[in-house]
């Protein structure tokens, strides 16, 4: 991680409110930190591209990544 990037992830947590209580990612909305523990955090990536050996947690991550990678194919 560049200085740069500290940098702006120390800003970021200056306006977050919510923390999750397991990875410390911070989050604006408690909405957004619900969804996080929800399908992200300490979740196994569960979807399996069709094509290739991508995996992903979150249903329109792995339509992105068929859209953007096998898109000569579909």
């Amino acid at each position: 991680m560049t200085t740069s990037d500290l940098h702006l992830n120390n800003c970021y947590h200056l306006f977050s409110n919510f923390l999750c209580p397991n990875c410390g990612n911070s989050y604006k909305y408690q909405a957004s930190l619900k969804s996080h523990l929800r399908f992200e955090c300490g979740v196994e990536k569960s979807l399996k591209c069709p094509l290739c050996p991508h995996k992903a947690k979150r249903k329109h991550h792995m339509q992105a990544h068929i859209k953007a990678v096998h898109k000569k194919i579909l």
